[in-house]
Order: structure tokens, then C-alpha cells, then sequence
């Protein structure tokens, strides 16, 4: 028990330890960024701090969801553990603070956006309060990236699980070890595998310039008048996947209601 508790207060300050340095590193890069593209205002004075923000927020929430919480010993509310300094009559010991915690979050949330608001003026750019502006913005665009970064990763592994999850029982008629009809899964796996072209279709909207906005349209082969195309070979393997994913996604559904169903109604009989 013992060993297992020390290894739970191993792992948490590990846990911790990781998100300061991710906080650190990052507050850093983004100082750094915002000082080596405040000389002038181009694409670089967002794009810089915006891709530490995006490192940030992909690697925080990372480690966030891979390091876990640390499992406790339960006990009632309110209850110190029996050889602990509080139920002894002693001065708790002080621990090492969540970096979401006040007042850590302060020792990170407030230097960098004034050290980027400052940068702008100290180094004598032409329009200092632009930069001023739109620097600590790009932080936060980019963390907000990072996260979606983060999310998409997530679902592209379920998505990953959900192929192996159905293809297995599909290709051995096995599950648990007992036998079950492969009809059952052959539409789950092929719906589910549709989705593993989901990173071309993300990509397709850099393939083109459309003076109305980044709709889908020249996704599904609608090609508007004004819409620049500029590599055409992109465009059309994310125009394939786009569709490969809708045609997946309907067949993998009637599979499921028609043959799934049938072999359902015969396995019960």
C-alpha cells in the first residue's frame, strides 16, 4: 500500500511537473515570437505566435488526457488519512500546486501577453498598436487550434479502433469466442472505414481560393465562377475522399438495415 501511494504522489507531481514545463516552454516561444516579427506587420506577426499557440494547446491537452488522474485511496469525506500530519494534530504538508490553479495560472497568463504588448513599442515598429493587438490574439487563435488539432487526433483514433473493433469479429466470425454472424458487422465497417479518408477532405479547402468563403461546394465537384483552383490534383483526391466518405457512410447504413438486420432475425430463430 505504501509503494502504491508513493508511486501515486510520483506520477502526480510527474503529471505536474509536465504541465509547467509545456506552460514554460511555451510562454518562451511565444515572448521570443512576438519579438523576432514585431519589425514589421506581415503574415509573420500572426502566423509565428499563432504556431506556438498551436503547439501549446495540441501538447498541454495531450499530456493533460495521457497522463490521467491519479487514483486515490478512498475514504469518507472529510476523513485524513490515518498517518497523515493532519490526523496526527500537524501542520499539513504543502503540496505542489495544479498549474490551473490560481495564482499559477497568473504566473503564465499575464507576463507573456505583456511582454508581446510591449514588444511592439520597445522595438520601434511602424504601427506598434497593431501588433499589440493582434499578437496575443494569435496566441489564443492558435491555443483554440492546438485544442482542435488535439480533438481531431482523438477522433481519428476512435476511428482507427472502430475498423479494428468491427473488422476483427468480420474477419474471424469470432467475438469473445463465440461464433456470430459476419453480417452483424459489415456495415459498421464499412461506414466506419469511409471515415479514414476524413484527413483528405480536411486538406481539400487549401486547394482553392473562393472569393465567397471556404464553403464545401468544390468539395462535392461544384466548381463556382471566381473559385481559383490552385493545385487541381488535391482538390480532386479531396473531392474523391469527400464523396467516398458520403457514398461509405449510406452504405455502410442499408448494410446494417437490410443484411445486419436479416442475420439478426436468423441468428435469434
Amino acid at each position: 500500500m505504501a509503494d502504491e501511494r508513493a508511486e501515486a504522489r510520483r506520477a502526480n507531481r510527474r503529471r505536474v511537473v509536465g504541465h509547467h514545463v509545456i506552460w514554460a516552454v511555451s510562454a518562451v516561444g511565444a515572448v521570443i515570437a512576438a519579438w523576432a516579427t514585431t519589425g514589421t506587420i506581415g503574415e509573420a506577426a500572426f502566423w509565428a505566435p499563432c504556431a506556438v499557440g498551436i503547439g501549446f494547446g495540441a501538447a498541454g491537452t495531450t499530456w493533460a488526457v495521457t497522463a490521467g488522474e491519479v487514483t486515490r485511496e478512498e475514504r469518507p469525506r472529510g476523513t485524513p488519512h490515518p498517518r497523515s500530519r493532519r490526523a496526527r494534530g500537524e501542520t499539513p504538508p504543502r503540496e505542489l500546486a495544479p498549474p490551473w490553479r490560481w495564482p499559477m495560472v497568473l504566473a503564465y497568463a499575464v507576463p507573456v501577453p505583456v511582454a508581446m504588448v510591449v514588444a511592439p513599442y520597445a522595438r520601434g515598429a511602424e504601427d506598434p498598436h497593431v501588433l499589440a493587438a493582434v499578437q496575443p490574439f494569435a496566441v489564443l487563435i492558435g491555443w483554440l487550434c492546438g485544442l482542435l488539432v488535439f480533438l481531431f487526433v482523438q477522433l481519428f483514433r476512435l476511428v482507427l479502433a472502430g475498423v479494428v473493433g468491427f473488422g476483427r469479429p468480420l474477419a474471424t466470425g469470432e467475438v469473445e469466442g463465440e461464433d456470430v454472424p459476419r453480417a452483424w458487422f459489415v456495415g459498421p465497417f464499412v461506414g466506419t472505414a469511409s471515415l479514414l479518408a476524413l484527413p483528405l477532405v480536411l486538406v481539400g479547402p487549401l486547394a482553392y481560393e473562393s472569393p465567397y468563403r471556404r464553403d464545401v461546394l468544390p468539395l462535392l465537384g461544384v466548381v463556382r465562377d471566381g473559385v481559383d483552383v490552385d493545385h487541381p490534383i488535391l482538390l480532386g483526391m479531396s473531392q474523391v475522399a469527400t464523396w467516398a466518405i458520403v457514398l461509405g457512410l449510406l452504405a455502410g447504413w442499408l448494410t446494417h438495415r437490410t443484411v445486419g438486420a436479416r442475420a439478426v432475425a436468423s441468428y435469434r430463430e
